[in-house]
């Protein structure tokens, strides 16, 4: 019996406390296992189902033989608002529950679920699998796909593609083209053995790489299956061509070299990517067409007429044996390579393709026709929304002489407010787009799954005041040690309000500020749209596509933040929508934001790897350091050297709270030693910040003995921490000590060291063995006489 949950569910799951969110886990394993007591209906409903545990509660339904939680929690946050605003319809219609407070209306196939590997033994061998999953967002790698997202695609795979061999997907942020890529991937190879070639930005292959369905792929039948970004699928089907693709930093070095030799650089100023996108996309494409209708092109038109000032050729001189992205893109359809796989149909599936070169999406049209010829039914998906385009890239879906259009209409990522707000920023991008071609209609709010909360409005008059108002969001992350949730950091940085800022300046070291790019492809319970209507000099064009995709990154609450000036820029009506909010009531707004946790963004730590030290550093600071430490670490891929050096400013700012006390002191309650309270208190499985511990109070070989916890169940810690041991003593010039530690994991003690073999793989003080061993040698002849 699988087990699935609403993501509406983990809103509540997560802002419980870590000993809770353990409850109710166990709660739904019982569940799985039909073990669990104390279930029961809901009065008056026989879908729905309550079971309990102390004062936790999983409401739950069963659909098709398994379990579906709506909603987990504390008993009066379940029976308060239990579908708060989740829109339920057929088939599972509620009209009026007794014990809910609130009626609601979407039908349960059409809200976005993700099923709890239960069954999965690696699922089961993992530490704090649990954890994961709920705090740091892995439940997204486990999504099902709903009835509303599987109809188009059943359809198009029953009668339509066998007419029509390149088909697009334009659907607006929020309707789950990603998942739907990589899951339907997943099924015609898994089902039909297709070979499936998923191209996607580099951010979604590594989320995608996740994914439970593909990792299964991987491991079980990889064969005729491939996931990267457009430049690995060009080494992969023409790798000479692919070894000559250029960077994006040798892209731009050129540019900056050719713009400073023609002299253009007074006239352009700072040369950035988007230069680069520019020169290739309206410059050496001369076959792109007619430009006067181009958006685009005439809101970039000046830059680019200076930049037609370099020469083709000279750019192709500058890259010497290297090839542009546009130069790769012709070599392809010149000259196509051959198919890959001459078994079963290929299908290339291409995910963000609103940020493409007209170019790449020509080369790829070529090679599938290509392929087709060679071999039979190749296909070509592309997904995207030109409404989200965040590169100054220069077509139009009609110059790919596509197939019939297949639209996803559920969004089910933005509630109907923040919809309805943000989609009346798009009339900036229709009123910018010099009589060219209308772009795509953004989703309609009224295809919402949740209604959500008024978008709210927070206007000041300067913006010195609205930096102000940050202030009361960054506060450090910092374990007091009091309350449990403050000693989890995963936990802790859920909380973590996320800002959109178009501009950020570099003074908010503790807020997670993203910008669009960093925004794009990511979804937030709620956000503060910070400033983004600030004049920054960006075209009316780009700064449309920039708001929308911001506005549209927040599932539920939306927090603007704008100045006087800003609002009169873009005008009042469009925000007459909105709740206004009086500066007085700014923390009251602050607090509303922060309710709602939306989890950790792995990707963040891992790309940010000191700056998550840091913040591990603060728990130790107060001698109660985290207790998903190492968890965070292992998180934020900090191994090795980098993981020793940190542990070493770990244990330096540890011992400021140990201190040896003499042994008639250690039970005086005025002089307790507040690491040995901490290490009494912390649970036995935490082995590697026991260790850390025991090492800040100088107690080695204890730590040598609580290591050996992991001798047979994580071999590859158990070294660590015993190598990691060794190196401290050897710090301390006890090279003797050092070796007879590095003994446990099999490395014989130096030859070099007089006894060696006294003390070798024996235990007790080395300083008696090291006694022993002067009295049991033999003394010299000279000595006898």
């Amino acid at each position: 019996m699988s087990v699935k949950i609403i993501r509406a569910a983990f809103r509540e799951i997560q802002k419980l406390s870590y000993d809770n969110s353990q409850i109710v886990y166990q709660i739904i394993s019982g569940l799985s296992q039909g073990s669990h007591q104390n279930v029961r209906s809901l009065q008056g409903h026989e879908k729905l189902w309550r079971t309990r545990q102390g004062q936790l509660r999983v409401i739950w339904e069963l659909d098709s033989g398994n379990i579906v939680v709506i909603k987990a929690g504390l008993r009066e946050d379940v029976y308060d608002r239990v579908f708060d605003s989740r829109n339920r319809t057929d088939p599972l219609e509620i009209e009026e529950i007794e014990e809910l407070n609130k009626a609601q209306g979407t039908a349960l196939v059409d809200h976005p679920a993700y099923e709890i590997p239960l069954e999965d033994p690696k699922w089961n061998q993992e530490e704090d699998r649990w954890y994961k999953f709920i705090y740091a967002n892995y439940y997204r790698y486990s999504p099902v796909l709903t009835s509303s997202q599987k109809q188009p695609f059943a359809e198009l795979m029953q009668h339509g593609i066998w007419s029509t061999r390149n088909w697009l997907v334009q659907s607006g942020p929020g309707t789950g083209k990603t998942v739907c890529a990589a899951l339907l991937a997943c099924e015609l190879h898994r089902e039909q053995g297709w070979n499936t070639m998923l191209i996607v930005p580099p951010a979604v292959r590594e989320d995608l790489e996740n994914y439970s369905e593909i990792k299964k792929i991987k491991e079980q039948n990889p064969e005729g299956f491939w996931l990267g970004t457009f430049p690995d699928w060009v080494r992969k089907v023409a790798p000479e061509l692919g070894d000559r693709l250029a960077t994006s930093e040798e892209e731009l070095t050129a540019l900056r070299e050719l713009v400073r030799f023609e002299g253009l650089a007074p006239r352009l100023g700072e040369i950035s990517s988007r230069d680069v996108l520019l020169y290739q996309a309206f410059v050496l494409d001369r076959e792109n067409g007619n430009n006067n209708r181009n958006a685009i092109f005439q809101e970039n038109r000046e830059r680019i007429e200076i930049l037609e000032n370099i020469r083709p050729e000279l750019w192709r001189r500058k890259l010497g044996d290297r090839l542009c992205n546009f130069g790769v893109a012709t070599q392809l359809i010149s000259a196509r390579p051959s198919p890959l796989y001459q078994n079963q149909p290929t299908i290339l599936i291409v995910d963000e393709a609103q940020d493409f070169l007209l170019a790449q999406l020509k080369a790829l049209i070529a090679v599938r026709e290509a392929w087709e010829n060679q071999r039979p039914s190749t296909y070509l998906w592309l997904l995207g929304d030109l409404n989200q385009r965040i590169q100054p890239v220069d077509f139009d879906w009609g110059q790919l002489q596509l197939g019939s259009r297949i639209e996803l209409k559920y969004n089910y990522r933005n509630s109907r407010h923040i919809l309805k707000f943000a989609n009346q920023f798009l009339e900036f991008a229709n009123n910018a787009r010099h009589h060219g071609r209308h772009f795509p209609e953004p989703s309609d709010p009224k295809y919402a799954v949740e209604e959500g909360e008024q978008v709210r409005l927070l206007e000041y008059s300067s913006s010195e005041l609205a930096l102000e108002f940050l202030d009361s969001f960054d506060l450090p992350v910092n374990s007091s040690g009091e309350g449990q949730g403050e000693r989890y950091f995963l936990q802790q940085s859920a909380n973590q309000v996320k800002v959109l800022w178009t501009n950020p300046d570099g003074n908010q070291r503790r807020l997670e500020i993203l910008n669009a790019e960093k925004a794009k492809g990511r979804e937030f319970e709620a956000c503060v749209a910070f400033r983004i209507f600030e004049n920054n000099g960006t075209s009316q064009l780009e700064e449309s596509f920039q708001w929308y995709t911001l506005l549209t990154r927040p599932r539920s609450r939306l927090l603007v933040v704008a100045t006087t000036e800003e609002i009169e820029r873009i005008g009042r009506r469009y925000f007459e929508c909105c709740q206004t909010i009086d500066a007085i009531d700014a923390e009251q707004a602050a607090s509303w934001i922060a309710e709602f946790a939306s989890g950790v963004d792995v990707s963040l730590l891992k790309d940010n790897p000191q700056e998550t030290q840091e913040k591990l550093l603060k728990g130790c600071d107060n001698g109660h350091p985290y207790l998903d430490t190492y968890f965070v670490l292992n998180l934020a891929k900090v191994e090795s050297k980098s993981l020793y050096e940190w542990e070493q400013e770990a244990i330096k700012r540890l011992q400021k709270h140990y201190s040896d006390l003499p042994k008639e002191l250690e039970n005086n309650t005025d002089c307790t030693n507040s690491l040995k309270e901490e290490l009494k208190n912390l649970p036995s499985e935490n082995i590697s910040l026991r260790c850390l511990l025991l090492r800040a109070m100088n107690c080695s070989w204890q730590a040598v003995e609580e290591a050996s916890g992991f001798q047979h169940s994580n071999e590859k810690e158990y070294k660590r921490l015993v190598e990691s041991i060794a190196k401290d003593l050897e710090h301390k010039n006890l090279v003797y000590e050092a070796a007879r530690v590095r003994e446990k994991i099999g490395e014989p003690i130096p030859k070099d060291h007089p006894w060696s073999d006294k003390i070798a793989n024996r235990s007790g003080s080395l300083v008696s063995l090291l006694c022993q061993a002067m009295l049991d040698r033999p003394f010299p002849d000279a000595l006898d006489k």
